[in-house]
């Protein structure tokens, strides 16, 4: 995943052109909000079954950018689960499409 996430070329070889330029800026965008709900576009939701650990995010033609919390000093609500205004770290887990 770093390797896609960091070599521009590389990930439009494996994503093709549009996916890896929508992967870009999606990476731009997160790392300018505050957390995963200020994002722009692609519309960040939790991954049913994952009991609020990740969540996906829309990429360009269908792909999904898939994402958890960094697991050092996660913030959590008193239920126990994520609190994911909160978060600014991500772990990038996957790009599905």
């Amino acid at each position: 995943m770093r390797k896609i996430c960091e070599d521009k070329l590389f990930a439009e070889e494996i994503l093709g052109v549009s996916v890896a330029k929508s992967l870009q800026s999606m990476l731009s965008d997160l790392m300018a909000a505050n957390n995963i709900f200020d994002l722009p576009f692609g519309s960040p939701t939790e991954i049913l079954g994952s009991a609020g650990q990740k969540y996906q995010i829309n990429l360009a033609n269908g792909y999904k950018l898939l994402v958890g919390c960094n697991p050092i000093k996660t913030p959590t609500l008193l239920s126990g689960i994520i609190n994911w205004e909160k978060v600014r770290k991500l772990i990038i887990i996957d790009v599905q499409g």
